[in-house]
């Protein structure tokens, strides 16, 4: 550790989708509310929390969404504050309570989605990280478009005391559909493509 400060941010392909469906964000200005978030994450503790609401809605301005959007988007990206346990369930119930009823696959992909986070965060307490550095923020995107499944990102804190930003260090999840497109057919038919799919 080293005084560095280091958080775990973990998130699913699943779950972000189902994050964006509930902010209502529309798809164009997804990857500028993504860089907004991103900012107000890495913003010095020292001066005030990266989940303030008020300064987060504050930087969202910017990407002139409608309030109700700004509201929603704060509230989703405040989880990312809470134990990953804790954000995991409120997840779960606002993500899958307002899921459209017709989507019981869908629903069932997040709720999926969900418990393989809640797997990795118990699996990285199990290897001794602490967990009050692992957190789960619903609208990461992933560091790399191929990342099919769960990702994550390592940030360190700067600065002494708290007081510097949080500065990305790794990056990294699941690219088994990558993988297996990238598999040559006839050694397909040997073996099958790493991740097994």
């Amino acid at each position: 550790e080293r005084g560095l400060s280091p958080k775990v941010a973990l998130n699913h392909r699943r779950v972000l989708a189902a994050a964006w469906g509930r902010a209502k964000v529309p798809p164009d200005a997804r990857a500028h509310v993504a860089a907004v978030l991103r900012r107000a994450s890495a913003s010095p503790s020292s001066t005030r929390s990266a989940s303030d609401s008020s300064h987060v809605a504050g930087m969202l301005s910017i990407v002139r969404l409608p309030l109700p959007v700004v509201t929603r988007t704060v509230s989703l990206h405040a989880l990312s504050a809470e134990p990953a346990s804790l954000a995991i369930e409120q997840l779960r119930v606002e993500l899958l309570a307002s899921a459209p009823r017709d989507s019981a696959a869908g629903a069932a992909a997040v709720d999926a989605a969900l418990d393989h986070l809640r797997a990795v965060s118990s699996h990285l307490v199990a290897m001794g990280i602490p967990p009050s550095v692992i957190a789960v923020h619903p609208l990461l995107p992933p560091p790399e478009p191929y990342h099919c499944a769960g990702f994550f990102e390592l940030t360190v804190q700067t600065g002494a005391r708290g007081g510097g930003s949080h500065v990305a260090v790794a990056a990294g999840g699941r690219y088994d559909q990558w993988l297996a497109a990238a598999w040559p057919l006839p050694a397909a038919a040997a073996l099958p493509p790493p991740g097994g799919t």
